[in-house]
């Protein structure tokens, strides 16, 4: 080991602390430097002993008078990222420092060692002759070399090549299978995390997923996905407090690369699951961007313990959006609220739950734009700046009630993004309005990027294969949606299936299932699955089948958020049965009611038989002038 504190002089300490303080590794970390700079020149100044966890939390961190260390978890979590941040620096920059300033575990007053003198001291002193003096030096100079590179290359971890790698379902060790959501938000949120990581390609959840509960080996499933590396891990929860183990393996030898195990409040998982990401990405030798915006540690911390559990809860049933999860959500949302009102997420989540209520399960009852309204509203005067409240505002902009505001919308979205460039929801919803509006390539950018910031993001997903289906390209948009797990928006990913099915001239299959979904889904929400048969019956030349189902769709979607599929599939059965003027007319509907998409129109070979049409001619006269005059949106 290196000399003792007291050994070395104060101001070869100070020295050191400046260098790391002026490092690209603490340069830009403000809470770390102050943390480290105090707990250094207190113990220089004799007053180690005083260097307590209350100590830290007023003088550091701006608590007040009232803090408590029980309540408050700010300095134990700032300590482990201070350490952290202090064991990458010797890793890198510090490599060849002659002073080590370290932070050990369970103390607050740091350890300084001189690291130069180690192997000089262990070598041997010789008694030997003057003439052999010269060559004895020599031979020494040329070992302490050899040892001194020795030393150093041992004290750098080398990273291994690991350019994919793949998140594991973790294991919920609790013994309650309520407790689900825990762990796969903890591997959702580590997937994310990881995602931010450029140089990785990191797979997403739904690529893993089908693993969950799996008995086949680890190392099995790695080869099956062809990734370099994967994390596994687990969760065992008790009361608020739960145990998080998480390991990093190498594919090929399934060797551990990295590990850990800890204690976390339910509270700390999004700020815990940030620093293993940062910890993976450093045992890969992989750099961590400098411009990824995180949730300020302080606002977690701030968050009440049971309400930051039903906002897990509520964030996990929304992403599945079938009505029933919807209304679990709506329920953990609303219950995170009123623990603590001060909660501006989770009155954002709650705004967006309000949202999905009104545009995909009950637009007749308004209660819930009023709802959202008032969410959004008081998310955004809890933080002006929050950026996942102008996603909710926007969101509630783009419905049937404010008339698919586009530019109003659009304009929220990209203040969000402004604020927080890796806000993949933001982009998914951009991605949204840009494809209804017929800007292909945009969408197709901003679902992309929305991907890739979050691969769990199946929305986004969905986004891509959706784009694909309007750029006409049916069987890549096909291929994407197999990729999707079923529980994802099921009927909108079943009948986007159905309608490549049918325009890849698979119209057996694309009936099969359409009817597969009817079974599962007979309200049908927005009436999408009765106006896809009746676009099959049209296609048959059976047109008191169409006009039945077209009758049923408008009965069972009218009001619906994405009614404006349904009468643009109305209006696609009219087309095919020569009957140019109720197909224009149902075309105008999907265009009022915020699905103006004038490419796809132009180019839809279900629309043929509208093109020597003049008020077909007209009515797309009039939509490409209002297409150019969205193109100066960008």
């Amino acid at each position: 080991m290196g000399s003792p504190t007291a050994v070395l002089e104060p101001a070869k300490v100070q020295a050191q602390l400046e260098r790391i303080l002026a490092s690209p590794t603490f340069a830009t970390a403000k809470s770390a430097s102050r943390f480290l700079r105090y707990v250094v020149e207190e113990t220089l100044a004799g007053r180690g002993d005083q260097i307590k966890e209350y100590a830290v939390g007023t003088a550091v961190f701006g608590r007040g008078d009232a803090f408590d260390p029980r309540m408050d978890a700010v300095v134990r979590v700032e300590a482990t990222r201070l350490r952290n941040r202090l064991r990458d620096y010797y890793q890198r920059e510090g490599l060849a420092d002659a002073v080590s300033i370290e932070l050990p575990k369970g103390s607050y007053v740091p350890v300084f060692q001189s690291l130069q003198t180690e192997v000089a001291a262990q070598m041997p002193h010789w008694h030997l002759p003057r003439k052999a003096n010269v060559w004895i030096a020599a031979a020494t100079v040329v070992v302490l070399i050899v040892m001194t590179t020795w030393w150093v290359r041992s004290r750098m971890r080398r990273p291994t090549q690991v350019r994919s790698i793949a998140v594991l379902p973790f294991e919920n060790l609790s013994g309650d299978g309520s407790q689900d959501y825990l762990a796969s938000g903890i591997t959702e949120r580590l997937t994310t995390e990881l995602g931010r990581v450029r140089t990785l390609r990191v797979l997403s959840h739904s690529a893993v997923i089908s693993y969950d509960h799996s008995t086949k080996l680890r190392s099995a499933i790695a080869s099956d996905l062809k990734v370099d590396a994967w994390v596994e891990g687990s969760v065992a929860r008790t009361g608020n407090r739960m145990l998080i183990t998480e390991r990093l393996l190498q594919s090929r030898t399934s060797r551990t690369l990295w590990s850990q195990s800890y204690t976390s409040d339910v509270a700390e998982i999004v700020a815990r699951q940030s620093q293993s990401a940062r910890s993976i990405a450093s045992a890969l030798g992989a750099e961590w961007p400098s411009t990824a915006k995180r949730q300020r540690e302080e606002d977690i911390l701030r968050i009440n313990p049971e309400a930051y559990d039903y906002y897990l809860r509520g964030r996990f049933h929304s992403q599945h959006q079938t009505e029933p999860e919807n209304e679990t959500a709506i329920a953990d949302l609303q219950h995170a609220v009123a623990i603590d009102p001060s909660f501006a997420s989770a009155y954002a989540d709650l705004a967006q739950t309000y949202v999905w209520r009104l545009f995909l399960f009950a637009p007749e009852e308004k209660q819930w734009e009023e709802k959202a309204y008032v969410a959004a509203e008081r998310a955004l005067a809890l933080e002006p700046d929050l950026a996942v409240a102008h996603v909710a505002r926007g969101r509630l902009l783009w419905t049937p009630a404010n008339h698919f505001a586009h530019e109003n919308a659009i304009r929220e979205y990209r203040w969000a993004l402004d604020s927080d460039p890796t806000l993949d929801e933001a982009r998914n919803q951009l991605a949204l309005i840009y494809c209804h509006l017929g800007f292909f390539d945009q969408a197709f950018e901003e679902a992309k990027q929305a991907v890739l910031t979050n691969p769990n993001n199946k929305l986004a997903v969905y986004r891509i294969a959706q784009t694909l289906a309007f750029r006409g390209q049916y069987q890549e948009s096909l291929a994407v949606l197999r990729g999707i797990p079923e529980r994802v928006q099921p009927s909108l990913v079943g009948y986007q299936t159905a309608w490549a099915l049918f325009n890849l001239g698979k119209k057996d299959e694309a009936a099969a299932k359409i009817e597969e979904l009817l079974a599962h889904y007979p309200k049908d929400s927005g009436g999408l699955f009765n106006s896809v048969q009746a676009v099959l019956a049209a296609s048959a030349g059976d047109e008191r089948t169409m006009h039945a189902k077209i009758n049923m769709a408008i009965e069972k979607g009218k009001g619906f958020g994405h009614f404006h599929h349904t009468a643009y599939h109305i209006a696609t059965a009219f087309a095919l049965i020569h009957r140019p003027e109720e197909a224009t007319k149902w075309l105008e509907a999907a265009a009022d009611d915020g699905f103006p998409c004038y490419p796809l129109f132009a180019t839809d070979h279900n629309l043929d038989n509208l093109r020597q049409n003049a008020a077909f001619i007209e009515f797309m006269e009039k939509l490409k002038h209002q297409w150019a005059a969205y193109k100066s949106l960008f």
